[in-house]
């Protein structure tokens, strides 16, 4: 009887290949599992970090103060949960860009006038939330004031475009249209454009 050769050192039994494979293949599936349940976390909390700081700037125009003063405003106001930094402001009458307030008003309803007093501040600036800002304001000289009368027909054709940011560098383009009853929402853009000097209104 011949003696049994014992195993070649080395090669296991069949079944412990295949158990090698499935333990191999399990571990892949679950690192990969892994990586994308750590991704899909990372991308909620980059959402959930975008939306707490969120800005929403909107634009309005008005006729008179809270306390009833009869006066013109164009103004901007951040609704939003995270601070606006407005990039720039560009207005425009009849499609031609007005830098500041003695030009709109000029253009639009004193030909040939002398100087008008208004309420003017530069825009470009940072809107926290809730906060606003009236970058135009003419008050009524008197009951029989044309500039006043003029102004309040046409603040409704004066065309607005705003740039503004976020904390984390998101911006968004706000465009506004004559006659426009619903205002626009914002569109977002990878960066503000770059607006001339000379047609950036000034206030």
């Amino acid at each position: 009887m011949e003696p049994q050769k014992p195993a070649s050192p080395g090669r296991r039994p069949s079944t412990m290949g295949w158990l090698e494979y499935v333990i191999g293949g399990a571990a892949v599936a679950i690192s990969a599992i892994s990586l994308q349940v750590a991704l899909n976390a990372n991308q909620t909390q980059e959402r959930l970090l975008a939306a707490s700081t969120w800005p929403h700037v909107q634009y309005g125009t008005g006729n008179g103060l809270d306390d009833g003063t009869p006066a013109i405003t164009l103004s901007l106001a951040n609704a939003g949960v995270g601070p606006a930094r407005v990039r720039s402001v560009r207005l425009r009458h009849e499609g031609v860009v007005m830098p500041d307030a003695d030009a709109l008003l000029r253009a639009c309803c004193t030909p040939g006038a002398g100087n008008l007093t208004t309420i003017t501040s530069d825009p470009v600036q940072v809107l926290v939330p809730g906060d606003s800002t009236i970058f135009l304001r003419y008050d009524r000289a008197g009951p029989d004031d044309p500039v006043f009368t003029a102004l309040n027909s046409v603040r409704w054709n004066v065309e607005v475009e705003v740039c503004y940011c976020s904390v984390l560098d998101d911006c968004w383009m706000l465009v506004t249209r004559p006659r426009e009853t619903q205002p626009r929402e914002p569109a977002p853009i990878k960066q503000c454009p770059v607006v001339p000097l000379e047609e950036r209104y000034k206030g």
